[in-house]
Parts: C-alpha cells; sequence; structure tokens
C-alpha cells in the first residue's frame, strides 16, 4: 500500500515535470517563430500596423538627460479606437487605457496640449483641458484616457527619482510595451505582459503590495525560461547602454 502510493507520486512527479519542460520547449519555439519587426530608432509608434491614429512619440529619450527623465507625447484621435467618439468603447476598456496602475519609483506628469483628457487618480475621476495636468507621484494609483469631442494629445514626463540606469522604466519601457503589442497583435501573452510590467515599475492597482510582489517573483523565474524579455533588442534603441545585468 505505502509503496503503491509512493510508485504514484513518483510518476505523477514526473509527469508533472515532463510536462512543464514540454510546455517551456513549445513556448520557446512560438516565440523564437514570431516575427518581431525592427523599430528600435523610431519616434513615432502604434499600438498596431493597421492604427496609426493613436501613437506615442518619444520625444527625450533618458540617455539624453542622465537617466532623470524622458518625455513622449500621447495622441489618440477622435475617430479612431481609442478616442471618446459614439461608437467607442467606455474609456476603461479602450486598447489605449491602461489598467488602474502604480508605480514605486516613477513620477508621472500629463500635461494636455490637445483636447480633454480623462482620469483616475487614487479614486477621484476628473477631465483636465488644455493647459491643465495631472501629476502623479509614486504609489498613485492612476490611469487616463481620452475624452471630450475631438483628438487628444498629451505631453508626459516620466520623472525618476533620483538617476536611475537606463531600461528601468523610461522610454524603453514605451518601446517593448508598444511593440510587442503590435506584433503580437495586440493580444499578448499575459506571462510576457507581466514580465515588461515588473521589470519597469509597473504594479496593477486591483492587487494589494504583497500579492504583486508574490506574482512578480514568480514570474522572474518562469518567463525567462520561455524566452521572454523585458528588452528586445529589435524595440529598444539603446539597447547597448542598459547594463548587463539590467538586459533582460
Amino acid at each position: 500500500m505505502r509503496k503503491g502510493i509512493l510508485f504514484y507520486l513518483a510518476g505523477l512527479l514526473i509527469t508533472l515535470t515532463l510536462s512543464s519542460w514540454a510546455y517551456v520547449g513549445v513556448t520557446r519555439f512560438r516565440q523564437s517563430q514570431r516575427v518581431r519587426s525592427w523599430s528600435a530608432g523610431k519616434r513615432i509608434l502604434s499600438l498596431s500596423t493597421q492604427d496609426q491614429d493613436n501613437t506615442v512619440e518619444i520625444v527625450t529619450r533618458s540617455n539624453e538627460t542622465n537617466g532623470l527623465y524622458s518625455k513622449v507625447i500621447l495622441r489618440n484621435a477622435y475617430h479612431g479606437v481609442c478616442g471618446n467618439n459614439p461608437s467607442a468603447n467606455p474609456p476603461l476598456t479602450r486598447p489605449c487605457t491602461p489598467p488602474l496602475h502604480y508605480h514605486l519609483k516613477i513620477r508621472e506628469i500629463f500635461k494636455v496640449t490637445k483636447g480633454e483628457l480623462g482620469y483616475i487618480l487614487n479614486g477621484e475621476k476628473g477631465i483636465k483641458k488644455v493647459g491643465e495636468s495631472v501629476d502623479v507621484r509614486p504609489l498613485d494609483h492612476h490611469t487616463i484616457w481620452a475624452e471630450g469631442n475631438g483628438d487628444v494629445e498629451a505631453e508626459v514626463l516620466l520623472q525618476n527619482s533620483g538617476p536611475t540606469p537606463i531600461g528601468a522604466g523610461d522610454d524603453t519601457y514605451v518601446e517593448n510595451f508598444y511593440s510587442v503589442v503590435r506584433d503580437s497583435n495586440g493580444h499578448p501573452e499575459t506571462m510576457e505582459e507581466y514580465y515588461l510590467l515588473s521589470g519597469n515599475d509597473v504594479y496593477l492597482a486591483k492587487y494589494p503590495r504583497a500579492v504583486n510582489a508574490a506574482i512578480y517573483s514568480v514570474v522572474n523565474v518562469i518567463a525567462p525560461l520561455l524566452g521572454y524579455k523585458v528588452h528586445y533588442r529589435e524595440y529598444t534603441t539603446n539597447y547597448d547602454l542598459i547594463p548587463p545585468e539590467k538586459r533582460i
């Protein structure tokens, strides 16, 4: 009886191990076959090759400011899938609306330069117009979206709390996130998406901090085994400037 249970447990362990390695092998193969269009060096990126109405423009890269900040411009067209037109999805379900999240080190300042910007900041929902700003400090729960009856444009300052190595939640995150979404036709693998978030100081607000830490500790072990990266050479302009230990 006892010996039978031990044989059963051993067989179960072997089955799980082989299944896990098979999953890793299949996923790594799929990753190796994915076509990653070269976008390193480009200043303007979109979430889709078919949708050029909703873009991000990288104005200032962090290596140009000694790692202190980077600056991008978000543009959402009124008649696009991210605009506030009558046929658009509710704001929080649009493809350009980030999930409610927070950062531990990064401060973001969204300055509206065209149209109206909707936002949630620590539970407060509002709208900012041209010349107004949303100042997001570390640990602030936030998201933004296009509001009003026209195109929307916002300048975003990504400011690190002191000099930060290139590749830690700056313009390289914008490059890699937009490119991963584009090359996966808008549906990145969950593990890949979480690995990008984990490596760039982005934490989902729907989870307590302890849960986020637990999830990321698992993701940071499994994702590299599956062939996922935080910085892809095909997408990252300053790939060679990222410290080797951060080049994951």
